[in-house]
């Protein structure tokens, strides 16, 4: 069992950055930023005699991982009369994903008192392996509600997401929601009227 040397090293790095904007009392820009990177070095040593493995074994491998994603927020507020208005909220999201995994596998290990090392094999006992993926992604995200509810108490809300794949335009996902919300707000709307 303590023959079985294994070895896992990790490295990461993730940070993130948020910036706000006011352009005017009704309009308000957001922008968030986050990144997420790791890369993870294994090797696994099963010396002959192994359970798993009876001629031996050795793997070598790098896993990779990438995530960034971005989110751009306008948000407009317009009072209409007598403090009634609307609140438009639109923004735009990106996420990109990148993942890998280099490595190979050896059996039949020739020297049973090497280091751990991929050569300590024979060309036809080696298994390199290469995988990659990419995942980019985006959406258009939107939402209109009342800018001051507690003057109303019916209102109706819009909201929705529009998601696509940036490689694969034709893929679109329309998330459209609407709804009417009815509130209990009687209390503080004749309180306001009382007191006017």
């Amino acid at each position: 069992m303590n023959r079985n040397r294994n070895e896992t090293q990790v490295d990461r790095l993730t940070g993130s950055l948020e910036l706000k904007y006011q352009a005017a009392h009704w309009l308000h820009f957001l922008n968030r930023t986050g990144l997420d990177r790791y890369t993870d070095g294994r090797s696994a040593m099963y010396p002959l005699q192994s359970p798993t493995f009876l001629t031996g074994a050795y793997r070598d491998e790098v896993i990779s991982e990438t995530q960034f994603n971005n989110d751009f927020i306008v948000q407009a507020t317009k009072d209409l009369n007598g403090g009634l208005g609307r609140t438009l909220l639109a923004g735009f999201n990106l996420n990109h994903r990148e993942a890998e995994q280099v490595g190979a596998q050896v059996t039949n290990l020739l020297n049973p008192f090497s280091p751990p090392q991929l050569q300590n094999s024979s060309i036809n006992s080696r298994s390199p392996f290469n995988a990659n993926t990419v995942i980019p992604d985006g959406g258009f995200v939107w939402a209109t509600e009342p800018a001051r509810p507690e003057y109303v108490v019916l209102f109706p809300d819009r909201q929705g997401r529009n998601r696509f794949y940036l490689w694969h335009s034709s893929k679109h996902f329309l998330l459209p929601v609407s709804r009417v919300s009815l509130a209990v707000y009687a209390t503080i709307l004749f309180a306001k009227q009382s007191g006017a």
